[in-house]
C-alpha cells in the first residue's frame, strides 16, 4: 500500500517543480537565463528516473536499472546539455513526471477511501449502538437500510474486511500495473 499512497506526493511534487521550471524558463527566455532553466527541467527529470527506480525495486521487488545523464561523461557542460536535450528519454520522463500527478491523485483516494471504509464498517459491531453513530447503506431504490442491530452490524463488519482484502489486493495490482509502466519508460 505504501507504493500507491507514495504516487500522489511524488506527482504533485513532479507537477509542481515541472509547471514552475517550464512557467520561470518560458518567461525568462527573453533574458538568455529563461533557457538555462528550462534545461535544468529537463535535466533534472532525468535524476527523477534514479528515484522512480529505486522506489519500485524497493517497494515491489522490481529490477529497474537506471543511471541518469552523468555530466562528467561529457567534455563540457554545453556537451552534457546537447546530449539531455536531443535524448528522447528526458522527454519521456518529462511526459511521466507530468502523468505521476493525476494517476497518484487517483491511487491515492483508492487507498484512503478504502482504509477508511475497512476501518469505519469493522468498527460498526462496537459503535451501532451510540446514539452520535448512525450507520447508513444507501440503496438506489428506496430508503436506505439503517444498520441497529449486533448481526447487522456485525455483517457490515465481515463486509469491510472482504472489502478491505479485495481493495488491497486492488490497489497491489495497481502498484504493479504502474511498476511494470515505471519499467517500460526507464529501460
Amino acid at each position: 500500500l505504501l507504493y500507491p499512497f507514495l504516487r500522489f506526493p511524488l506527482g504533485t511534487l513532479y507537477f509542481t517543480v515541472l509547471v514552475t521550471g517550464f512557467a520561470l524558463g518560458a518567461g525568462l527566455a527573453i533574458l538568455l537565463v529563461g533557457f538555462l532553466i528550462l534545461g535544468v527541467t529537463i535535466a533534472g527529470a532525468t535524476y527523477v528516473g534514479s528515484l522512480e527506480a529505486l522506489l519500485a525495486n524497493r517497494l515491489l521487488g522490481t529490477d529497474i536499472e537506471y543511471e541518469p545523464h552523468d555530466p562528467t561523461e561529457h567534455s563540457s557542460l554545453v556537451d552534457y546539455g546537447k546530449h539531455v536535450l536531443t535524448d528522447v528519454r528526458s522527454y519521456v520522463l518529462l511526459v511521466y513526471m507530468l502523468a505521476t500527478f493525476p494517476v497518484g491523485m487517483t491511487m491515492f483516494t483508492l487507498v484512503v477511501f478504502l482504509v477508511t471504509f475497512t476501518l469505519v464498517t469493522m468498527l460498526a459491531p462496537f459503535t451501532y449502538w451510540h446514539p452520535a453513530t448512525e450507520y447508513q447503506i444507501s440503496v438506489f431504490v428506496g430508503d436506505p437500510i439503517v444498520i441497529d442491530t449486533l448481526p447487522e452490524a456485525l455483517l457490515l463488519a465481515v463486509v469491510g474486511v472482504v472489502a478491505g482484502y479485495l481493495g488491497i489486493r486492488v490497489c497491489n495490482l495497481l502498484a504493479g500495473l504502474h511498476g511494470r509502466v515505471t519499467a517500460a519508460v526507464l529501460d
